[in-house]
């Protein structure tokens, strides 16, 4: 039997940045959720995905594509890691290695105020 652990995202990005040859995409997606009083409370979810540097065509692509505000859609697949804290504690965390990432939508334009309305004109019979 095959077996799958693969991550599917899609929201906006927060930013781009360069860890050592490694390029890391912080994407946000809302998960709101109603609270006891019906009202809708958003949820923003943060999550960091790594293009590690084997993938150079897909970095240089995400340089060159993607800026914050952007919408996309990323498969990653999670990695639990493991380090040691300064205190001598395990710690444990998750790296999400990029496999896929598509561009859907450019960042939304800044909302303008709407233009004045035209003045009317006399009406002829």
């Amino acid at each position: 039997m095959s077996q799958l652990n693969t991550h599917i995202q899609v929201g906006r990005v927060g930013q781009l940045k360069e860890v050592g040859a490694n390029l890391v995409i912080t994407v946000c997606s809302n998960n709101p959720y109603k609270n006891g009083n019906g009202e809708w409370i958003d949820n923003p979810e943060w999550i960091e995905h790594t293009i590690f540097a084997r993938q150079d065509s897909r970095i240089k692509w995400a340089r060159e594509k993607l800026e914050s505000g952007d919408l996309v859609q990323v498969t990653s697949r999670p990695k639990q890691t493991e380090w040691k804290a300064a205190n001598g504690e395990r710690r444990f965390g998750y790296t999400f290695a990029v496999e896929d990432i598509q561009h859907l939508a450019d960042k939304p334009a800044k909302k303008t105020e709407a233009p004045a309305a035209k003045p009317q004109g006399k009406k002829s019979r």
